[in-house]
């Protein structure tokens, strides 16, 4: 049996020791709430109860992430204390954050936000630069300050001018960059050499190139709808950038004696082509003369009216006495038209904008109609 003063010293060494430190719960994490890219900043981390009470017996470790994928950010912290810090870089402009992770015990603690400011603007670029533009094609092209980590400068108010190896090019005038830019600004260019042209951003030490591949301008017809129509203007495989073949070619099975289409189309863009229409197989124009004929004048009540048509003889050489029956696929005929020289870029004519003064006419030989406007489809042809 212990003797009373045993008893006394061990109640006496029990309410002498140390209570054990509670355990971490968390970490609070506390940054600077602005900051600049590519400036270091101090993080302070502190390690927490479930109260939010410092506790001063931790010794582990934490390692970092954050929101911003190029920040820079220490290896492995180690405590000797409640608290510690650290030195980190954001490199990425916007609210950015870090958070912390004891690996062993995999307690976490997230900082607050950010504002992270782009740096001193170093350098620009050409984001969406074309790679390809046609000779005397207006096109825009945006410069975009940026400081030595892409982010737009949006402090930046220098002056930017365009210049280019295209001596005979069209350019901007040199351009003050303003707060609403916000580092960038659109420019428009127009380059007039054909070949692999450069064009360059400059404000003394900050400079920045695109290159833009330089094209004489060319004829693009995109095909109707497919189905669409019970006659439709479609592309001839001989088509080119210079001239573009199109086929008036029958859609859905038909009968008919007739056809006309008169086509208003931009002649800033194209011109007639010498052989403007040649007749198909779908109907017989007969001969001596054939029953066939266009024209796109450039005055008069026509004038920029592809006026086009084709009928089969009631008399004379190769006269038909009835009407034709019309299969799909057929050609009924075919139209040219030739590029301008140095036209404008834009749509010869489009079925998204049609003119008023579209019309098309399939008739039988009473001159009844067998197909009209609404069953003609069309695609668009432009300048590219």
């Amino acid at each position: 049996m212990r003797s009373l003063p045993a008893i006394a010293a061990a109640l006496l060494a029990a309410c002498s020791s140390t209570p054990a430190a509670p355990p971490v719960a968390s970490f609070t994490v506390a940054i600077p709430a602005d900051a600049v890219a590519g400036t270091a900043i101090t993080a302070t981390i502190t390690a927490v109860d479930s109260l939010g009470k410092p506790v001063p017996g931790y010794r582990g470790s934490v390692r970092y992430t954050s929101t911003d994928a190029g920040a820079t950010l220490p290896g492995l912290t180690a405590f000797t204390s409640a608290t510690a810090s650290t030195s980190l870089t954001f490199k990425g402009a916007g609210s950015k954050l870090i958070r912390v992770e004891d690996p062993a015990t995999g307690k976490t603690g997230e900082s607050n936000t950010c504002a992270v400011a782009a740096g001193p603007a170093s350098t620009c670029a050409f984001p969406g630069a074309p790679q390809k533009a046609t000779i005397d094609g207006a096109f825009d092209v945006k410069v975009r300050v940026t400081d030595a980590f892409a982010n737009a400068a949006t402090a930046y108010r220098g002056t930017i001018a365009i210049t280019s190896n295209d001596t005979a090019a069209t350019l901007p005038a040199p351009y003050a960059y303003a707060a609403g830019d916000a580092g960038e600004h659109s420019f428009s260019v127009k380059l007039a050499t054909a070949g692999a042209r450069t064009l360059t951003a400059r404000d003394g030490n900050i400079t920045c190139n695109a290159s833009v591949e330089v094209v004489p301008p060319r004829l693009v017809y995109t095909d109707p709808t497919a189905g669409a129509g019970k006659v439709r203007l479609v592309k001839n495989a001989a088509s080119t950038d210079a001239t573009a073949v199109l086929d008036l070619v029958v859609g859905q099975a038909l009968s008919g004696y007739s056809v006309a289409l008169n086509l208003p189309v931009d002649t800033s863009r194209v011109q007639a082509n010498a052989t403007l229409l040649s007749a198909g197989t779908a109907l017989d124009p007969g001969s001596a003369p054939a029953a066939v004929k266009a024209a796109l004048p450039s005055s008069g009540p026509l004038a920029g009216i592809l006026a086009s048509g084709l009928s089969q003889k009631g008399a004379g050489a190769g006269a038909v006495a009835g009407d034709a029956s019309l299969t799909p696929g057929q050609v009924l005929y075919t139209l040219r038209l030739d590029i301008k020289t140095k036209p404008p870029v834009g749509a010869v004519f489009d079925p998204a904008a049609p003119s008023p003064r579209l019309r098309f006419s399939l008739r039988d030989r009473a001159g009844v109609e067998r197909a009209g406007l609404a069953d003609f489809a069309f695609g668009k042809l432009e300048v590219q």
